[in-house]
């Protein structure tokens, strides 16, 4: 029944199924600190919001869409994730698209099926950042360079530059997918000089019309020779990349069934592997032009991530989410991979593989159960107290209330700019505990992660009165005495 519907209708069922996975537990997952960046910046005027983002380390295109969608729905999470949830199922057809070119109807709907259940995939769209956004112009800049590639005329012309231009507007690292589309246009198909001049010419339109932006945030380049949070690129960040790819996000530790997580992160992995190596292994089932169309894909896709890689000898930034925006092609290729398989009941296995860790990713809260933290915090906040929280600083912000908000500090003389500290209100950091509190010693409650050591030491005349956890957050009472 299902073959009987015809490309397009298959294409628009697994569109809306990979819609629905994204968006039934859209709310479920508590924002992450990233996150509470996004939706404590986008709630400020526009304006306004454009100087914190031009002081923290992204283009603005991502936080203008956010900030609409928190002004005309709300700034609460479902909402601030739905950018990225549109974004994530528009890879679905694009995926589609890319596929049948590669090897027919049938390699684009296993494509399709990819990008709806993929747990890297489903994950980062459910996130209030850039990455789905990004990934998707990706995929978009692809098929229309393709598209060029086959009638080089002007207005596909300005439909790739447009969509390179908005990438760019999107995530920086979207320039690494630019180069790598490019290269893998000159590699896999030699199209004559003024074809690769026009896409060449495309590319540096895209790039001048950022440079307004780059302007106004000039504050960002001050970032560039500063210490990041990026390990330095070998062994373990290489294979964590390439593991991410399949699988999502790393599970952190103290997260509930973290084994059994892994579990089905792993099956993934598996499943995904094994039909790119099914691709690789029997390609020759392809013809000629179809080898050509994946390895214009694979080129398009892997390049990016190597090049981070390659700059990362000097200044690290391979990271899973930073290479998401550049490695949408290759999903596609597991597509194909999954045409070659000769067995429904092992296509089928390598699905129910990919959707299992997705739904377990989806029903598992992996990030600090902030709204918990705070109705702790709520409890047990006196008159006159501080809550001292460094690295929960903006989500407890985003989730508390005036209260609890003007009780929150960072206690530090220096602190890292990648803390979002550009969204900070003017007297978030302070170099120690307010005098007032220790005079009239009120309580002082710590907010850290679990396994972190206290951000500060105990206050002369006080003592440690107790630690609550939950999750991967614990809050420590010094109290006087």
């Amino acid at each position: 029944m299902v073959r009987r519907i015809g490309f397009g209708g298959q294409v628009a069922l697994i569109t809306l199924a990979g819609a629905l996975l994204r968006a039934v537990c859209i709310a479920r997952q508590p924002l992450w600190r990233d996150e509470a960046f996004t939706a404590l910046a986008v709630q400020h005027t526009l304006q306004s919001m454009l100087d914190i983002v031009s002081r923290d380390s992204a283009p603005p295109l991502a936080y203008i869409l956010n900030h609409y969608v928190a002004t005309f729905l709300s700034a609460q999470p479902a909402a601030l994730r739905l950018v990225s949830l549109m974004a994530g199922t528009m890879m679905v057809p694009l995926g589609a698209l890319l596929g049948r070119r590669v090897a027919g109807n049938r390699a684009g709907i296993f494509a399709a099926i990819a990008c709806a259940i993929l747990p890297s995939l489903v994950v980062s769209s459910r996130d209030a950042r850039m990455y789905a956004l990004a990934s998707m112009l990706t995929m978009a800049s692809v098929l229309a360079v393709w598209r060029f590639l086959e009638s080089p005329g002007l207005r596909r012309w300005l439909v790739f530059t447009l969509l390179m231009t908005a990438g760019l507007l999107t995530d920086y690292f979207f320039a690494f997918a630019m180069i790598a589309i490019f290269i893998a246009t000159a590699l896999a198909y030699r199209p004559p000089l003024r074809v690769t001049v026009r896409i060449a010419l495309g590319n540096i339109v895209a790039g001048l019309l950022l440079v307004p932006w780059l302007i106004r945030a000039k504050a960002q380049f001050s970032h560039a020779g500063t210490p990041f949070w990026v390990e330095p690129v070998g062994g373990k960040t290489i294979s964590g990349t390439l593991v991410q790819f399949f699988s999502g996000p790393p599970i952190e530790p103290e997260t509930p069934f973290k084994i059994l997580l892994q579990v089905f992160q792993g099956g993934a992995v598996v499943a995904g592997a094994l039909l790119l190596v099914v691709l690789a292994v029997h390609r020759h089932r392809l013809t000629l032009e179809q080898r050509y169309s994946a390895l214009f894909l694979a080129i398009a896709g892997s390049t990016g991530t190597l090049l981070l890689a390659a700059i990362s000898v000097w200044h690290p930034l391979l990271e899973a989410r930073y290479a998401s925006v550049t490695w949408g092609p290759l999903i596609v290729l597991i597509g194909v991979g999954a045409t070659l398989v000769r067995h429904d009941v092992s296509r089928y296995a390598t699905a129910a593989a990919g959707l299992l860790a997705t739904l377990a990713l989806s029903a598992a809260v992996t990030q600090p159960n902030t709204p918990a933290t705070v109705a702790y915090l709520d409890a047990h906040l006196n008159g006159g107290s501080v809550v001292a929280a460094p690295s929960e600083y903006l989500l407890l912000r985003y989730y508390g209330d005036e209260r609890l908000r003007q009780a929150t500090h960072v206690i530090a003389t220096d602190l890292p700019w990648f803390w979002g500290t550009a969204v900070y209100p003017p007297d978030a950091v302070q170099p120690s505990l307010p005098a007032t509190t220790l005079a009239t010693r009120r309580p002082v409650l710590v907010v850290a992660g679990v396994g972190d050591p206290p951000p500060i030491t105990t206050p002369p005349g006080y003592r440690q009165a107790g630690v609550w956890c939950v999750a991967r957050t614990c809050v420590t009472t010094f109290a006087p005495g």
